[in-house]
């Protein structure tokens, strides 16, 4: 008798830890616009064009200010 309950609660275990408890699911806000001053002087504003929480880098200068952003101490960001 005590051998099948100890059958019987190992295989309730093993089917209770092969359902996902917990799926974790990360929604981000919409980033604000940043404007950073590159080593050569210039400005440049960092967009999230399509409101997903990151940053579009689509040329050197906006990659060189995001680099100084998150250089500069900005490091929450994406």
């Amino acid at each position: 008798m005590k051998k099948r309950i100890l059958t019987i609660m190992i295989a309730m275990i093993m089917v209770i830890a092969l359902v996902p408890v917990l799926v974790l699911t990360v929604s981000a806000a919409k980033a604000d616009d940043l404007t950073v001053t590159i080593d050569s002087g210039a400005q440049v504003t960092l967009k999230d064009i399509d409101s997903d929480g990151f940053y579009e880098i689509g040329n050197a200068n906006e990659l060189y200010a995001f680099a100084a952003a998150v250089n500069g101490g900005n490091t929450g960001i994406n």
